[in-house]
C-alpha cells in the first residue's frame, strides 16, 4: 500500500530482568518504516532489521551471573581483575561491565556483561582456577545472550552484607530473585560505582550465596562448557551397525 507504515516495537530487556524497573534505554521504542522508500532503495525488512541491530549493538550484550567460594589459595580477586584488563585487538574487553564482590572474605559473587566469546573465555578461566584451587564450588546461576546492558562500568569490592538466612525454596527460584536484585543494582548505580547504601540494599547475603554454591542443581563451569560449548555428536545408532541396512526394503 503506497505510503503505508509499519511499526515495530523493540523486544523487552530480558523477559523479566528486573521487576517494574527498566533502564532508560530499555524503554519501548517504535520504528516507522516507509514501504515506498524501502522499495526505492531495494531494501527488505531483513536489511532494516540488520541496520537496527547494528545501531543498538552497543546496548545489547550477553550476561553471566555466578558465584563461587574462595579456594585454598589466594588470588580470586586478582584473577578477575587480570581477566578484565587483558588487552585485546578486537577491543571486546573494553565492552565489559558488571559488578563483583567478595562477601565476608569467603564467597565471591559476580555479574558480568560482555560479548559471548568473552564470557566463554571467562568460563574456561574459571575451570582452570578450580583446578589451581583458587576457587571451589563455583555455580553458574544465569547465562543469557542478546539482552540489554544494565551496568555502565565494571567494579569490584569486598563487603560484609547483613546476615539473611535463605527461605526454604528451590535453587532456581532463589537464583532468579538474586539476579533481579543484581540487575537493579546496575540500574540504580548508573555511571558511578555502587554506593554503600545500594550495596546493603541489593547485594545478596553470604548465607544465600553459600546455599547456591552448595547446590547440585546448577552447573559448574566445567559442566557448563561440556554441555553448551562442546561439539555436538550426531552419530546415529544405525551408523554403528554392519552391514548397513537397506534404506528401502523390497
Amino acid at each position: 500500500m503506497a505510503g503505508s507504515k509499519v511499526k515495530k516495537a523493540a523486544s523487552p530487556a530480558e523477559g523479566k530482568d528486573a521487576k517494574d524497573a527498566k533502564p532508560a534505554h530499555a524503554a519501548t521504542e517504535s520504528i516507522e518504516v516507509n514501504i515506498d522508500e524501502l522499495k526505492r532503495k531495494k531494501q527488505t525488512l531483513l536489511d532494516l532489521a540488520v541496520d537496527v541491530y547494528k545501531k543498538r549493538k552497543n546496548t545489547r550484550t550477553s550476561r553471566m551471573f555466578y558465584t563461587c567460594l574462595k579456594g585454598k589459595k589466594n588470588g580470586i580477586e586478582k584473577l578477575h581483575k587480570k581477566f578484565v584488563k587483558i588487552p585485546s585487538e578486537s577491543s571486546d574487553r573494553g565492552q565489559i561491565t558488571g559488578f563483583a564482590s567478595l562477601l565476608s572474605g569467603t564467597v565471591f559473587v559476580h555479574i558480568i556483561e560482555a560479548p559471548t566469546k568473552v564470557l566463554e573465555g571467562l568460563l574456561r578461566e574459571l575451570v582452570k582456577a578450580e583446578q589451581k584451587e583458587l576457587i571451589k564450588d563455583c555455580r553458574i546461576i544465569s547465562f543469557t545472550e542478546e539482552v540489554t546492558r544494565f551496568y555502565k562500568k565494571w567494579t569490584i569490592n569486598e563487603s560484609s552484607p547483613d546476615a539473611d538466612e535463605p527461605r526454604e525454596q528451590e535453587t532456581h527460584v532463589l537464583g532468579w530473585s538474586l539476579l533481579q536484585k543484581m540487575l537493579q543494582l546496575g540500574i540504580e548505580s548508573g555511571e558511578e560505582a555502587p554506593s554503600e547504601k545500594l550495596l546493603l540494599k541489593y547485594v545478596p547475603s553470604t548465607q544465600k550465596m553459600l546455599k547456591v554454591a552448595s547446590s547440585n542443581d546448577l552447573c559448574s563451569p566445567a559442566e557448563y562448557v561440556e554441555i553448551f560449548n562442546s561439539p555436538i555428536d550426531f552419530t546415529l545408532g544405525n551408523e554403528k551397525m554392519w552391514p548397513v541396512e537397506d534404506l528401502v526394503k523390497f
